[in-house]
């Protein structure tokens, strides 16, 4: 299966918002500009099968909202997203995401912190994701 990454534009928000909320992703602020997709195929709107943002926040940004649609899981689409992702900004990446992905996202260059290496910009999306999983890490990758 091949897939293009690509930036989104603003007629992919529907898509993108359908594949985020089917993995319980940050639904907050959808901005096309943030994400890129993963297209199906090389066809200029093929399916988007994945996706994935840096949020900005005043001196750091979030990776969030990655998603990728169920029968593309591990073909290499997340793995594309991230490590475009991580090179469209030069400062600390911090990111929010479960046990099972932590091993996935130290490939890029993350590490897990204690709660207390958390910047306060991030503190009420943690809060949000306790209480609904009771547990969430949170990792922080600097650039190279």
């Amino acid at each position: 299966m091949n897939c293009r990454v690509e930036p989104a534009q603003p007629e992919d928000l529907p898509a993108i918002a359908e594949l985020v909320a089917a993995v319980g992703g940050d639904l907050e602020d959808l901005l096309a500009e943030q994400f890129l997709v993963g297209r199906a195929d090389s066809t200029s709107r093929g399916k988007i099968v994945g996706c994935g943002r840096l949020k900005p926040y005043p001196g750091f940004c979030e990776l969030a909202s990655l998603a990728v649609d169920g029968e593309w899981r591990n073909s290499g689409v997340g793995r594309s997203l991230v490590a475009e992702l991580v090179t469209w900004y030069e400062g600390p990446i911090y990111l929010i995401c479960e046990d099972d992905v932590v091993d996935f996202f130290r490939r890029f260059g993350f590490v897990l912190i204690p709660m207390s290496g958390m910047l306060s910009g991030l503190q009420s999306k943690w809060q949000r994701y306790v209480a609904q999983l009771g547990h969430i890490n949170i990792m922080r990758r600097y650039a190279d």
